[in-house]
């Protein structure tokens, strides 16, 4: 006897998606992506700027710090339920990264 918890609900069909759901995958790929990109470029000049080393190893670090952050921007933009709510988020992020970098010596 099945009830509501142990109902599921059918699998989509390829092909089978409405508009509405293909946008919101292309707004979250391109929020990912280019998110993604300033916050992991923002990521590696904060960690540069702040380090007591060589300009090469800082470059190197600051790179690094970049290939851990942009996948993690994108899987956040692709584990919330709607885009609205991650934009802000990367905003934010982007801010104060920017703020530390500063705060760091570091001038656009």
């Amino acid at each position: 006897m099945a009830n509501a918890a142990t109902r599921r609900q059918p699998l989509p069909i390829a092909g089978n998606t409405s508009a509405r759901e293909r946008w919101g995958v292309a707004l979250r790929a391109f929020a990912g992506i280019v998110g993604g990109y300033g916050l992991a470029t923002l990521a590696g000049i904060a960690l540069a700027v702040w380090l007591p080393a060589s300009r090469a190893e800082k470059a190197l670090a600051g790179c690094f710090i970049g290939l851990l952050v942009w996948p993690g921007f994108v899987m956040l933009c692709f584990a919330t339920r709607r885009v609205g709510r991650v934009l802000p988020v990367g905003v934010l992020l982007a801010v104060a990264l920017a703020g530390v970098a500063w705060l760091g010596g570091w001038r656009p």
